[in-house]
C-alpha cells in the first residue's frame, strides 16, 4: 500500500473549531446591580463582516470591519454611558490568526452592555482552523473501503502536520487498514522528512494486524 498517497488523499480537511455564536454581553462591576440589558437602548452598532476591511473600514455597516479583533479595538475606544454598544457578526467564516482574549478593558457598566451577536438570521463561524474550499475529486486509489463509503481528496500545502479534520462541521477520521505481514516479525523504522508524511522518526515492532 502507498501510505504517501493515502495520506495525500486526505491533507486537504482542515481542523475546524468552530463555535456556534449567538450573543455575549459584557458589563462593569457596580455598587447596584446593573440593568437588565434588553431595558436600555442601543447607541451604537459595530458591523464586522468576512468581506469587510480593517484598514478602511469604520464599523459601519456599509464599511465594515473585517475581524472581531479590529471590532474590539473600536469598542475599547468608546464611551460606555449612553446606551448599550453592540458588535453584529454578518454570515461567514472567521480565521482566528491568535487566541481572541477578552478582559476588563472590554466591560461596558451597569448603563452601557457591549453585547456580541450575530446578525439576524445569521450563523457566522469564528475558528482557529483554515477554511479549505479547493476541488475534491474521488480517490480511486483507496479501494478498500465498506459500506457504500467514498474517499475523496484534493491537494492542501500545508508547513505542519494535520491534527483534526472537519467535514461539514463533523470530525472525520483517517481511513486505515489493516495489513498482515508475509515475512518473520522485525521492526518498521522511519525517519523524520523520509516522506512528505514522515513528521518524526520512529522505530515501531512490525506484527500482524498491524494498522498502517
Amino acid at each position: 500500500m502507498n501510505k504517501n498517497k493515502v495520506k495525500r488523499a486526505f491533507s486537504a480537511f482542515l481542523m475546524l473549531l468552530a463555535l456556534n455564536l449567538c450573543a455575549a454581553s459584557f458589563s462593569g462591576c457596580s455598587d447596584s446591580p446593573a440593568e437588565n440589558p434588553d431595558d436600555i437602548a442601543t447607541s451604537a452598532v459595530i458591523h464586522v463582516s468576512p468581506s469587510g476591511n480593517d484598514e478602511t473600514g469604520d464599523g459601519s455597516e456599509e464599511k465594515p470591519y473585517a475581524t472581531l479583533e479590529r471590532a474590539k479595538e473600536h469598542v475599547r475606544e468608546m464611551k460606555k454611558s449612553g446606551g448599550n454598544i453592540v458588535v453584529e457578526i454578518a454570515d461567514g467564516f472567521y480565521e482566528l490568526k491568535d487566541t481572541l482574549v477578552f478582559d476588563e478593558n472590554d466591560s461596558g457598566s451597569k448603563n452601557s452592555y457591549v453585547i456580541y451577536r450575530a446578525a439576524e438570521g445569521a450563523k457566522p463561524i469564528i475558528s482557529g482552523g483554515r477554511l479549505f474550499d479547493e476541488k475534491w475529486e474521488v480517490a480511486d486509489e483507496v479501494d478498500w473501503l465498506k459500506d457504500g463509503l467514498t474517499c475523496y481528496k484534493a491537494h492542501l500545502e500545508r508547513d505542519s502536520k494535520l491534527r483534526a479534520i472537519y467535514v461539514n462541521g463533523v470530525r472525520a477520521a483517517m481511513t486505515r487498514r489493516t495489513a498482515t505481514p508475509i515475512k518473520a516479525e522485525g521492526f518498521y523504522s522511519i525517519t523524520a522528512g523520509q516522506a512528505d508524511w514522515a513528521w518524526i522518526s520512529s522505530s515501531e515492532p512490525l506484527r500482524t494486524g498491524n494498522v498502517f
